[in-house]
């Protein structure tokens, strides 16, 4: 099972994204198609998705959620809790990080491991952030 990070998650479902086709062409070749999402997940590509500045089309946050929604209401989607803060793991992570702007991401990683899952990202320096570089998986871009 997949956690998708944000951008991740907006490229699968924002048509004029630049990254829609790899996106949509990497989760076609995959066997087990069941991914997952987070209040991070959620809250940035609910975000994302009505900046104009990001894409051509942009929704307000209650369309963007209904979009959303509808992706998470088949039987693939698992939606995953926040572990508790403090919880194992997750300092290791922060150590790895270099600034403020790598928190999130340690925050998915940890939530991913958890989980047993593994991020979807398009971000090839989140390998490095993670203990377990197979908790990261980098979505090639065509």
């Amino acid at each position: 099972m997949f956690l998708y990070d944000v951008n991740f998650l907006f490229a699968m479902l924002t048509v004029d994204h630049e990254h829609h086709r790899a996106a949509r062409a990497w989760r076609a070749s995959l066997a087990d198609k069941s991914w997952a999402s987070c209040e991070i997940s959620v809250s940035g590509f609910i975000r994302l998705s009505g900046n104009p500045h990001v894409t051509k089309a942009p929704k307000k946050p209650a369309e963007a959620w209904h979009l959303l929604k509808a992706n998470m209401g088949t039987p693939r989607h698992r939606w995953l809790e926040a572990p508790v803060p403090g919880s194992k793991g997750f300092e290791e992570i922060l150590l790895r990080c270099e600034s403020h702007r790598q928190v999130t991401d340690a925050f998915l990683i940890h939530l991913a491991i958890t989980n047993r899952a593994m991020l979807a990202t398009f971000d090839h320096r989140l390998k490095h952030l993670s203990p377990d570089p197979d908790a990261v998986e980098v979505i090639p871009l065509f």
